[in-house]
Order: C-alpha cells, then structure tokens, then sequence
C-alpha cells in the first residue's frame, strides 16, 4: 500500500489520491469495450457522479473494480449502500461480485495474493482457498462494507470509516420514496465522511424515473430531464458542489440488436431502459375528443405539488366515463385550493400526502380505479412520482 498524504497536512481534510495513477492500474485490467468504463468520468475533479443507463451496462460491477484498485493501492474501503436492509442481507447481495469472480479480477487486482472474497456481517474479506475449495485465508480488513440509508440513525454513533472515500450508492431510483431519504443518506454519507474531503459519492441507476425527488433534491432535475443516451454534464450547484452526470448508452452491437428483435421488438417505450432508447417511457391515459362531451366539473380547486411543480386536478362527471379526474399543468392555487403535497405543508391548503378525510379517500380512489387522465405523459410521470413518494406513509 502507498503511503498516504493528508490534505494540507491534516488527516482530518482527508488523503490527496493519484488519480492518474489509480486510472493507470485500472486499465491494466482491459475491461471489456462495450461495458461501461468509469474512466470517462471526471472523478477528480467532482464530490459526485450520477450514472444512469439502461440495465446491464456495468457501471455497477466497474465502480467497484475500480474501489478495489482504490483499495490495493491505498487501503480505500468501498462503502457500498442501498436503499434498505433487506438489500444487504446475504441472500439479496451474495451475487455482487460474480462478474468479478468469474473473470479473475481480484487475482488480477492484488497481484495473486488473493483469490476469492466472502460476506459475513455486512462486510466483504478477500479470502483463499484450497485444493478443496474451501476457504484457508481470510484477509482482516474488509475491502467493502454494506450499508443501508435506512439506517442512517443507527449508524450516526456506531458507524466509523476514516478510509471510506469511495461510496456507491447503487439502483438509488426504487419503486418507492420514503419521506425524507434525501436527508437519510446525506446523514449516511456525513457519518462516513466526517470532516473528509477526499470521498465521492457514486450515484447509479437505471434510467427507469426521470421524475425521481433525488434529482430535485440535489438541484439536478432540470438537468436530467434534458439528457438523452450518450450525453453528459458538468454542474456546480449555486453554493459551490461539483456534481458530474453521465447518462450511459449500451454499446450497439449485432448481439444486441438481434436480441432486441427477439424478445423485445415491440413498438413500446416503456422498454427502452432495457433495449438501450433512453429512458423507460410510460403511456398514461388521455381523454378522447369525443369523451371530453358532456362533461360537468364538480370541483376545480385540487393540486398536487411535487418536486416543484404543481399539477391542477379536476373531478368531473359524464355519463359515459362517471366520476373521474382530469389533470394538467396548474398556475397560482386558488384561495380556496385543496394542494397535496409531498414536502412539509406550508399553508394550511396543504395536506401532506393524500390526506385524511373521506373525501381525500374518494378522490384517491379514483386513481386506484384508473379512472385519472392525463394531460400529457409527462404529467403523468409527475402524479406516479408523487404517490410513490409518499406511498409508505400513507395506503388507501
């Protein structure tokens, strides 16, 4: 291991880390071509990378082969998270480092001196082993440790990782937004970091939510929704932090388009963050010129309001359709406004969630009924992020 310089001379700023060294060993390992390669990404120069892709670009499985060249060099520990523990339990996470495996990476990383690795309490050891594939050797440090936002708090007192300055928060974008997670992992990644300011948070996910509240949160979302396949941007947020976003393009290859025409040739955009078109694209449902007859608005006055944008809602009734909601883009609420929201109420209009009466019951249950139509998809996208948001706090 190299010796390690502290920041202006002081282990609390951290270690400065040769990148052009680090970047040098990792080309040693001649990763294949049409996977992706995090040396195209400035990590020098930034505290963090977002990368989105469709699945299976290896932007997961090269993060950390590059925490490991981070580790054999310098003794980084990859802190590796998710968005819950049931994602680092031994049967959710025994497959991480099977691509590495299979090609003999951590051979080739320690230079032979190991062979294998093993996880045991959340942490990953290289390991030997021998003639009867049994483990003979456990190293006594782990290369990388597995954590959970969710338990931010837990961490907060217990939790020390003076060499954890290469964080992977990886598939970032689930099914659903707990309340407040922004704030959970940035408590997570100050309990790894402390006062460092060596480490990079690595933010990975398939381009399946465009609309995601971290894009809001880290004063992105603009950004990303301009961002199509093969794109990329450098930003420095109005108070100062360097933030780099790579969306990622699978390599084309005859292998893929044949693929692609065998199983998935469907004229279908909610596919593309499989097939490689960008990002996964839903159809909502739009009223019909002639639904739009005949029909009595009953109530004029709901919002939504999400990632700062705010949706007008209408509840309306026809005989053909019955009771059922209209949704476009809104301006000023109405003094009288009804506004579910998704951040802490402001106003005594604002409820947070779906609220708690029974009309709020009626109204939601429409959506439940598919009986919601839309502007456009992209506001749909809006309405679905807004109730995975809060879907934990609140069920109908």
């Amino acid at each position: 291991m190299l010796e390690l310089k502290p920041i202006d001379g002081d282990i609390n700023n951290g270690y400065e880390y040769d990148y052009k060294l680090i970047n040098k060993e990792f080309r040693k390992l001649h990763i294949p071509k049409y996977v992706y390669n995090p040396l195209k990404d400035p990590i020098e120069d930034v505290s963090y990378i977002f990368n989105l892709s469709e699945r299976k670009t290896g932007k997961t499985t090269n993060w950390l082969l590059y925490g490991m060249v981070m580790h054999e060099l310098y003794g980084v520990q990859i802190q590796y998270l998710r968005d819950n523990e049931a994602n680092i339990t031994p049967k959710a996470i025994r497959d991480l480092f099977n691509v590495i495996l299979a090609h003999d990476y951590i051979s080739k990383v320690t230079h032979g001196r190991w062979k294998g690795c093993t996880y045991y309490a959340a942490k990953w050891y290289y390991v030997n082993y021998d003639d009867a594939g049994k483990i003979c050797e456990q190293d006594t440090e782990s290369f990388c440790n597995c954590l959970a936002v969710s338990k931010w708090d837990d961490y907060k007192s217990i939790y020390n990782a003076p060499r954890g300055d290469l964080i992977i928060f990886d598939e970032f974008i689930g099914k659903y937004y707990p309340r407040d997670e922004f704030l959970n992992l940035m408590d997570v990644h100050s309990t790894i970091v402390r006062d460092r300011q060596s480490a990079k948070l690595i933010m990975l996910a398939n381009a399946i939510d465009r609309n995601s509240p971290y894009f809001e949160e880290f004063n992105i979302r603009k950004d990303i929704q301009k961002l199509q396949p093969d794109q990329y941007k450098y930003i420095v947020t109005d108070l100062g932090t360097p933030i780099f976003i790579r969306f990622i393009s699978g390599k084309k290859t005859k292998q893929k388009d044949a693929h692609n025409k065998r199983y998935y040739g469907f004229n279908n955009p909610k596919l593309q963050a499989i097939t490689g078109g960008g990002w996964a694209f839903k159809q909502y449902p739009h009223l019909k010129r002639e639904e739009e007859k005949g029909v009595e608005v009953l109530m004029n006055n709901i919002y939504i309001k999400h990632n700062n944008e705010l949706l007008r809602c209408s509840l309306a009734y026809s005989d053909k359709l019955g009771y059922f909601v209209k949704v476009m883009r809104g301006k000023s609420p109405q003094d009288d406004a009804i506004i579910y929201t998704s951040d802490i109420p402001l106003s005594a209009a604002e409820k947070y969630g779906l609220g708690w009466t029974d009309g709020d019951k009626k109204f939601w249950t429409l959506y439940n009924r598919r009986r919601w139509y839309f502007a456009t998809n992209e506001v749909g996208d809006i309405v679905e992020s807004f109730v995975m948001t809060i879907h934990k706090d609140f069920r109908l």
